[in-house]
C-alpha cells in the first residue's frame, strides 16, 4: 500500500494490483530505492562475474555492458541473481564456468482465452449480478500419470505478447485493476521434466532450457516470422484437429 496498491490486498484471499497500477508502484518502489542509497541502471546486461580478493576478503566483481557505458563494473560481497522466467544468456554463463546447475522441470502449456460472461455464469450459478466481481476458476486433473493444472488465471484480462528473446513468440495473460475486459484466461500447463528430454541430453544442465527455447521459436517460424500467435477453438485442440474458423471479434488480432 505504501506504494500505491489499494489497501484491498491486505484482506483479499486473492489479491490483485491489476497490471495498470503496476507501472506506477514500481516507480514509487524504486525511487524508496534510490532514496535509501540504491542505484538503478537500466539497458545493462550483466556480462561476466568474477570473483576477486580485497585485502583479504573474497568479493564479487559483476561486469556488464550497457547502451551508455559500453562495460561497468560493480563490486560487492554478495550478488543475488533474481533471474526470471528466461535470463538465458545467465545460465549459459555458469555452464561455460562450469559452476554448479542443475536442470530443472518447468509448466508448459497453451493460454485458454473464453467470454467473461461464460465464467460468470458457471462460477456464479447464472446469478451474476454487475456489482459482483468478475468471476475466476482454478483447474488441476490427471492425464497420463501427470498432473494438468490452470496457471495465473485473469478474469477480465487480455492476452500479451511476452517473448524475451527475437524470433520467438510467448503469450502471457494480464488483467487491469478493474478486471473489466469482456474475456478471461487462463495457462493450461503440465510439467516438463529433465527425463522428458532424452534428445536434449547433449546440453547438459542446460537441456530444459534449451528445448523451451526450441518450442518458442517453432511457434515463431510457424506464422511465417511474425509475433501472432497460432490459435485453434477449444474443441478442435482437444480432439487435436486444426480450426477452420476463429469467432469473429478473437482478441489475439488486436492484442498481438
Amino acid at each position: 500500500m505504501k506504494f500505491g496498491a489499494d489497501p484491498s490486498i491486505i484482506i483479499d484471499a486473492h489479491p490483485h494490483i491489476g497490471s495498470d497500477k503496476l507501472p506506477s508502484i514500481i516507480e514509487a518502489m524504486r525511487n524508496c530505492i534510490i532514496e535509501h542509497g540504491g542505484e538503478v541502471h537500466f539497458n545493462s546486461r550483466v556480462f561476466d562475474l568474477q570473483q576477486i580478493k580485497v585485502g583479504n576478503n573474497i568479493k564479487w566483481r559483476v561486469v556488464c555492458h550497457s547502451d551508455i557505458v559500453s562495460t561497468s563494473e560493480y563490486v560487492a560481497a554478495s550478488v543475488i541473481l533474481a533471474t526470471g522466467h528466461s535470463a538465458r544468456d545467465i545460465y549459459q554463463l555458469f555452464y561455460d564456468k562450469k559452476w554448479d546447475l542443475q536442470a530443472k522441470g518447468f509448466a508448459l502449456g497453451v493460454r485458454a482465452e473464453h467470454p467473461q460472461s461464460l465464467i460468470n455464469n458457471i462460477q456464479y450459478h447464472k446469478k451474476w449480478q454487475p456489482y459482483l466481481p468478475a468471476a475466476e476458476y482454478y483447474l488441476v486433473t490427471q492425464a497420463e500419470n501427470r498432473g494438468v493444472f490452470s496457471f495465473c488465471m485473469c478474469p477480465g484480462g487480455i492476452l500479451v505478447p511476452s517473448a524475451t528473446e527475437p524470433g520467438e513468440v510467448v503469450l502471457n495473460g494480464m488483467s487491469n485493476s478493474t478486471r473489466s475486459s469482456k474475456w478471461a484466461n487462463a495457462g493450461i500447463v503440465t510439467s516438463v521434466e529433465p527425463e522428458d528430454l532424452p534428445d536434449y541430453e547433449k546440453y547438459g544442465a542446460l537441456k530444459v532450457l534449451k528445448f523451451q527455447q526450441d518450442v518458442e521459436r517453432k511457434i515463431y517460424s510457424m506464422n511465417g516470422g511474425n509475433l501472432r500467435a497460432p490459435a485453434q477453438r477449444m474443441d478442435d485442440f482437444v480432439r487435436g484437429k486444426l480450426s477452420v474458423t476463429l469467432p469473429s471479434n478473437f482478441l489475439y488480432s488486436r492484442c498481438l
